[in-house]
């Protein structure tokens, strides 16, 4: 995969700037540092830049795509990949409408009928078996969508933590 180093964009990445960078900027303004306001700015100004691009890709779509390995391609875009979707369902310029919208559609198609979290993918990518990496349930991306689900509706992500809990 290092072939495309140089031309490569994953959206898990993109997304946890656009959610993480507002929470860091915040915190970095209130520490009142004067040696931090350079960086702020680097921080706002890239994290707009990020933005603006983002959401043109993203558009209508009920779904974050995957990963762009160059211009041709493309994975994530008619399959639900779980990494990006709970960092995009965290991203403060997301309405609470349009972040309910994801998730529904999101869990219609990696959740159901699952019994301990979300698959890693809606329909395996690389193989058919859908095993591993490619089709099972990776818990450490569960953390970020219980997140994403919790700025919006608590109750919903106190089921899904307690799904993929040792009490289920």
């Amino acid at each position: 995969p290092n072939r495309y180093e140089d031309s490569a964009e994953s959206h898990l990445n993109t997304a946890m700037v656009l959610a993480i960078f507002p929470k860091l900027i915040i915190e970095l303004k209130q520490s009142n540092n004067p040696q931090a306001t350079d960086f702020i700015i680097a921080l706002e100004n890239f994290r707009k830049e990020v933005s603006e691009a983002f959401f043109k890709d993203f558009g209508n779509r009920k779904f974050s795509a995957r990963a762009y390995l160059n211009e041709t391609i493309r994975f994530g875009i008619d399959n639900v990949c779980i990494e990006p979707q709970g960092y995009l369902l965290q991203i403060p310029d997301l309405s609470e409408a349009r972040k309910k919208e994801i998730y529904e559609y999101v869990k219609s198609k990696t959740y159901s009928p699952e019994k301990l979290g979300f698959r890693t993918r809606e329909k395996p990518i690389w193989s058919d078996a859908g095993e591993g990496e490619d089709d099972g349930i990776w818990f450490s991306l569960e953390g970020s969508v219980i997140a994403g689900v919790a700025t919006f509706d608590k109750t919903e992500a106190r089921t899904l933590l307690h799904t993929m809990s040792f009490q289920n």
